[in-house]
């Protein structure tokens, strides 16, 4: 199905000249990105958590260091020296159920805090939407709304809350960037190729809202904000939140179109006016129709085709 692939102008531009972009889990999205910068003459580096996955890694042009902390796994000199030379570090590594050292949840911030100077004018973190909750009954959420809705907060969404706070308590040493993603989709990954279980379908099908964003306007997002690096936080999400089982019925031809709901049926509605005011982002894909439409005519933007091999082996 995916058969048209980013070229040498791949998602969203970033300085001429180029820089050097150090990856915390160089799994979907940091590819995305790393696809869009090296296209500008970028170097990158990527963590990943198997040396098996290093080959795929340096297919993709990303210089591969080992990181686990999960296992004790720590970086080795090489990748500090290149962490502390990049211009810009971006990590998608989630937050870990299993606290650390002084209860600190998430391991990249924590190693971070204790790194010293370095020379990036601009630190990435890819939080998601989760940590505004869920029970806000069909209003928009924006960056400024408090999190954790207006009920309990599961677990993950919780771990998520923490972490966002140990990065947001960097940013008077670091040039701290959070980017509250909704759910990212794209080439490989779609309603066309998940396999969710039937818990998970059901649970999904039920959500009044979805705001997801396409991987090419995510990737777009974050090379616009290392272009203009100021801190702060952000919404990542398209114009249309909508409800999984819509979205399948417009992949199969299936009549009917989506509304958008109205406040007060549950659930939560994300803006992205902030990406769109102070960045100044146009999506590409500003609605699932957009972006699932492009999916199913073989667009893989933003992916180069060494980066979409290696996605099929899972590099993470």
């Amino acid at each position: 199905m995916v058969a048209r692939v980013a070229a040498s102008n791949a998602a969203a531009s970033s300085s001429s000249g180029g820089g050097t972009l150090f990856c915390f889990g160089t799994g979907y999205t940091a590819l995305a990105l790393a696809s869009a910068l090296r296209a500008r003459g970028w170097a990158v580096h990527g963590t990943s958590r198997a040396r098996t996955k290093e080959t795929a890694l340096r297919e993709c042009g990303v210089i591969p260091h080992l990181f686990d902390p999960s296992r004790g796994q720590g970086l080795g000199d090489d990748a500090i020296r290149a962490l502390r030379s990049s211009s810009a570090v971006l990590s998608t590594v989630p937050p870990c159920e299993a606290r650390g050292a002084h209860g600190l949840v998430d391991p990249v911030a924590t190693l971070l805090r204790g790194l010293g100077q370095t020379s990036s004018r601009w630190v990435g973190y890819v939080s998601t939407t989760s940590v505004y909750g869920d029970d806000w009954g069909g209003d928009w959420v924006t960056e400024e709304t408090p999190l954790g809705g207006r009920g309990p907060v599961a677990e993950r969404a919780a771990l998520r809350i923490r972490a966002e706070r140990e990065w947001l308590s960097l940013a008077g040493a670091l040039p701290i960037h959070v980017f509250r993603s909704g759910g990212i989709y794209g080439p490989l990954r779609n309603v066309l190729e998940s396999r969710a279980t039937e818990e998970n379908a059901r649970r999904r099908r039920a959500q009044r809202f979805v705001s997801r964003c396409h991987v090419y306007d995510l990737a777009a997002v974050l090379s616009r904000s290392i272009e203009a690096p100021g801190g702060g936080i952000y919404n990542v999400v398209d114009d249309c939140p909508a409800p999984r089982d819509v979205v399948e019925r417009f992949v199969r031809g299936e009549p009917g179109g989506w509304a958008g709901g109205s406040p007060g049926s549950g659930g939560k509605r994300v803006s992205n006016a902030k990406i769109k005011s102070e960045l100044g982002v146009r999506l590409e894909f500003p609605t699932y129709a957009e972006g699932m439409t492009a999916i199913m005519r073989g667009d893989a933007r933003p992916f180069t085709p060494e980066a979409l091999r290696a996605l099929g082996g899972e590099v993470a």
